[in-house]
């Protein structure tokens, strides 16, 4: 009994492995979105809070946080993404912000950390004037960012989220 150690995982569980879809290279999501990746699996913190959707009539599409050396960080979409790939690469271009402090001394300055991500295809005035007025970097920054390439996103195309997770894109409306 003690030399028997029994795992905690069913017997009918198996790690996730994507298939190649119509014969394109398999998409490796760490790789493809690795600051997302680093910013909620190597925070220190006691938890990371993804909301995936919009939640009843306010305006947001996108919502995470995290406490990571101290500094609990927040990253917000504003705008409904086209499809599941921007979403992830709207967030993966967030990540990459990082708070006042921690590569210049080597501690943070502040203990919270505000990034609005803004896609530059959805981008209007009134947004911009919104969020970008007033920002402090590496306290409450603004991130404008691309959309993911087109090229490769088609509805066959290796990078297509919804073709990879077809129940998470059809829960987020797309």
């Amino acid at each position: 009994p003690r030399n028997n150690v029994r795992s905690g995982m069913p017997p009918s569980y198996s790690r996730y492995a994507p298939a190649a879809i119509n014969g394109n290279e398999v998409l490796n999501l760490d790789t493809t979105f690795s600051q997302l990746q680093r910013w909620i699996f190597h925070s220190e913190g006691p938890c990371v809070t993804v909301n995936l959707f919009q939640a009843g009539k306010k305006k947001n599409y996108g919502f995470m946080n995290n406490d990571c050396r101290g500094v609990l960080g927040m990253m917000y979409l504003p705008v409904k993404a086209d499809n599941l790939a921007n979403y992830m690469t709207y967030f993966n271009e967030g990540a990459k912000a990082k708070p006042a402090g921690l590569e210049t001394d080597g501690y943070p300055h502040y203990n919270w950390h505000s990034v609005v991500i803004l896609p530059m295809s959805k981008l209007t005035d009134a947004l911009d004037k919104k969020y970008c007025d007033g920002t402090q970097r590496g306290f409450c920054d603004a991130v404008i960012c691309g959309d993911m390439d087109q090229s490769t996103t088609t509805t066959t195309g290796s990078n297509n989220l919804n073709a990879y997770f077809p129940k998470i894109a059809a829960l987020a409306g797309y």
